[in-house]
């Protein structure tokens, strides 16, 4: 099948989930054997170099051109928010919209017919628009966008990134002909606004059995990622309230942090800042134990899923193993506050027992879910032929 991926987000370097995602998506579709393209909607700091060298002829980069705001009127849209507090936070489904795409994409599809076109993200779905009925047109919905900035508001952040209201969320999940989402809860979201089909489908992982030659663990914990608001508020919640803790329980514990997250993290004892690392191996080679400290967030948390692929002893916040649910207690352990991460590392550590357990059944969770998210992709390219 001829099929073709239209994202804001590129595909290298893979140093986000989201980016991790897409990638692996395709992956699987050109193992398969489909003829796929990708359209990169230019909003991102991306390695259009290593993209060009990956995709070849197979890849379209689009500058970003934002898309006119119409003009609102002082004292009435003043009085509106009054009456809706949500509405100063929302954004309305086109406006991060890139507008060169619609002229590129119309010229596009006049020399190409594709049979699947995948959009990544609700707010591009206007991309859909330049496509003929016997495209199928499939969104890739990543997070839950309604009322997104309530997240922070109710931790004391300032809102960031994109928030829209239902209605609006409801237009751009109606231009499609199938839904992804990426975990189920969100899938019940959705459901709530749209007719549309949707498919719970995951993120796919590397999966590397647990090397035996680590067991005692080293006394070091890993947290990875970029340095979005999500990521640093609950990594700097968890330096500031628990690390503190857990050093005077296990006095020469390291925290080792991989990322641009990185900038966002003060120097202190105990703390090392490896900035940005490119090649996954290296990265969990760098520690027996990673943790997921998010306290805020939608979607799917692919470095949880990640870890776990990795054989790797995983200590998450209930936040952060949002749609892994049925591993909780055989395939990583949860802890939400001091005390429970507390617990939870003194187990991994000094009881060997509960160390391979959770480095065993890791895999085998991958393993299983692995399967489940390929059987997903292939079930939506097939009976939708």
């Amino acid at each position: 099948m001829k099929i073709l991926f239209i994202s804001p987000t590129p595909t290298h370097p893979q140093n986000a989930g989201n980016r991790a995602r897409i990638f692996k998506m395709v992956e699987l579709f050109k193992e398969q054997g489909h003829d796929v393209s990708f359209v990169y909607s230019n909003q991102e700091h991306s390695d259009i170099e290593g993209m060009r060298n990956y995709w070849g002829d197979s890849l379209y980069v689009v500058d970003y051109s934002a898309p006119l705001r119409q003009k609102k009127i002082k004292w009435l849209d003043g009085l509106l928010n009054k009456l809706n507090k949500d509405r100063s936070y929302y954004s309305s489904i086109d406006d991060f919209y890139n507008q060169n795409l619609d002229g590129f994409l119309h010229e596009l599809t006049l020399k190409n017919i594709f049979d699947i076109v995948i959009v990544e993200y609700v707010f591009l779905s206007k991309a859909f628009l330049n496509f003929p009925v016997s495209t199928l047109k499939v969104l890739d919905t990543h997070d839950v966008m309604t009322n997104r900035h309530r997240l922070f508001l109710d931790n004391g952040k300032n809102p960031s990134w994109y928030s829209t209201s239902a209605a609006q969320e409801q237009k751009g999940l109606n231009r499609a002909d199938h839904i992804i989402s990426i975990q189920d809860n969100e899938k019940n979201h959705f459901s709530k606004l749209t007719s549309k089909p949707i498919t719970t489908i995951g993120h796919l992982v590397d999966i590397y059995p647990m090397d035996l030659a680590s067991s005692p663990p080293r006394k070091k914990i890993l947290f990875l990622g970029s340095n979005n608001p999500s990521n640093v508020f609950g990594l700097q919640r968890f330096i500031a309230e628990t690390f503190p803790s857990l050093r005077v329980l296990i006095p020469d514990l390291e925290l080792v942090i991989v990322g641009s997250v990185c900038s966002r993290v003060l120097d202190q004892e105990g703390i090392v800042k490896m900035g940005e690392m490119t090649n996954l191996e290296s990265i969990y080679d760098l520690s027996d134990i990673v943790i997921n400290s998010l306290t805020i967030g939608t979607g799917l948390k692919i470095k949880s899923i990640e870890a776990l692929g990795f054989s790797k002893a995983l200590v998450s916040t209930s936040v952060g193993a949002d749609g892994l649910e049925d591993g909780i207690g055989s395939a990583f352990l949860v802890a939400n506050n001091t005390e429970e991460f507390c617990n939870a590392l003194n187990l991994i550590i000094f009881d060997a027992k509960t160390y391979l357990n959770l480095c065993g059944n890791a895999a085998k969770f991958s393993e299983i879910w692995n399967k489940g998210v390929k059987n997903e992709l292939c079930n939506l390219l097939i009976s939708n032929k």
